[in-house]
């Protein structure tokens, strides 16, 4: 894989690379919130288990990525000016897991996966190598 050709990564490995950029962010940000970093474990549990189970226990997060409001408090530690950015990279991240659950397999895994990485590129954050 060359450059940002994601289209070779598997579903649960653009998954994986999702919650990396996503860390990235917080990182870069100094974030600190334990509802990011439990969303951060589960979106890398991905394919690990049963996928029902998998997309279930992520509902059921605080901060789940699925048009939900995240947890007030984490709301007052983002900063107003990447606000906005910030809770679409979260959307974008896990939509790249759970948009092809119960259909056919399609381009917006990797979609989404662009779009969370030009979040990055938009606030100059460094992109995270990848790890497989």
């Amino acid at each position: 894989m060359s450059g940002d050709d994601f289209s070779d990564l598997s579903t649960s490995e653009k998954q994986i690379y999702g919650a990396d950029c996503l860390e990235a962010f917080i990182r870069h940000f100094g974030i600190e919130d334990i509802s990011i970093e439990m969303l951060l474990a589960h979106l890398r549990k991905m394919g690990q288990s049963d996928f029902g189970k998998w997309e279930r226990e992520g509902a059921l997060l605080p901060l789940n990525g699925r048009g939900d409001a995240g947890p007030l408090e984490l709301n007052e530690k983002v900063p107003m000016n990447i606000r906005q950015d910030f809770f679409k990279l979260i959307d974008f991240v896990v939509e790249i897991g759970i948009v092809d659950s119960y259909g056919e397999d399609s381009m917006l895994p990797l979609k989404f996966l662009n779009d969370a990485v030009g979040i990055l590129r938009t606030h100059g954050v460094s992109l995270p190598k990848f790890g497989f």
